[in-house]
């Protein structure tokens, strides 16, 4: 008996590395180097590479376009919080079939997760936007949902998060300056909205707006997409349906300080 009661009280390291591996990323909060996670985390060059190539395979971590280690979404999606247990996903499925079947949208609510990206949590109808081998993730500078996360956070921690950023041109309208970036997210502060006018994926358009808790801080964004719009001008009848789809989860959250004017 006692020899089968250490047996069950051994720690597998491996399965400790990983984990390691997973929660130095998140805590970085952007891509990172084979190089310099092995030397991070003190970890040998063979095992760390081994690791995160099977991380890989199970969709945890992907390899960017520059060959740099980033999180999934995966792992905040395992989480229930994202799931059945987060209750504000059940009324944003029951708001969002009403507005997807009247009006022949995409309505999208995401949420921020770690300092690099936002993690889808909900779809409806499903389109599966976002499942493209990143799993889930979105983007913080190129989506309406993202850029509306990103605008209403601290000045510190949106500096902290776009100096950390990657600004891939996914397509010809991404924003890739940095600047221009800090100007876009102060016009969103400043009308309460996001929009996606092609920078995410090529003819593909959005409106966002932020979902506030309790407290008043924001952590999720609704969106709607698949818009059909051949001007940023065009946006403008889709924005009051979105801020009341957010307003709805708002108070649904505890915030009591918004108004909902037409749902």
């Amino acid at each position: 008996m006692k020899q089968n009661s250490e047996t069950n009280e051994k720690i597998n390291s491996s399965v400790i590395r990983a984990l390691d591996i997973l929660e130095y990323l998140n805590e970085q909060g952007s891509s990172q180097t084979i190089a310099s996670i092995c030397s991070d985390l003190s970890m040998n060059r063979i095992t760390c590479t081994n690791l995160v190539k099977t991380l890989i395979a199970k969709k945890y971590l992907y390899k960017n376009e520059k060959g740099r280690i980033c999180l999934t979404g995966k792992v905040y999606v395992m989480g229930k919080i994202y799931k059945e247990g987060f209750p504000m996903v059940e009324i944003f499925n029951t708001q969002a079939e009403t507005i997807a079947a009247e009006i022949g949208v995409v309505c999208h609510l995401v949420a921020l997760a770690g300092l690099n990206q936002g993690i889808l949590l909900s779809e409806c109808p499903r389109r599966s936007l976002f499942e493209d081998g990143q799993n889930l993730s979105v983007p913080l500078y190129c989506t309406g949902a993202g850029k509306v996360l990103l605008a209403n956070q601290s000045e510190n921690v949106i500096e902290s998060i776009i100096s950390s950023l990657e600004l891939v041109p996914l397509t010809p309208n991404t924003i890739t300056d940095k600047d221009a970036l800090h100007k876009e997210l102060a016009t969103i502060r400043s009308q309460g909205y996001g929009i996606d006018f092609r920078e995410f994926k090529q003819g593909l358009c959005c409106v966002s707006a932020p979902v506030y808790n309790k407290d008043g801080t924001i952590t999720t964004a609704v969106s709607l997409t698949h818009l059909d719009l051949k001007t940023r001008d065009d946006a403008q009848k889709y924005i009051s349906i979105v801020k009341d789809l957010a307003s709805i989860l708002s108070r649904a959250s505890g915030y009591r300080n918004i108004k909902i004017s037409s749902l």
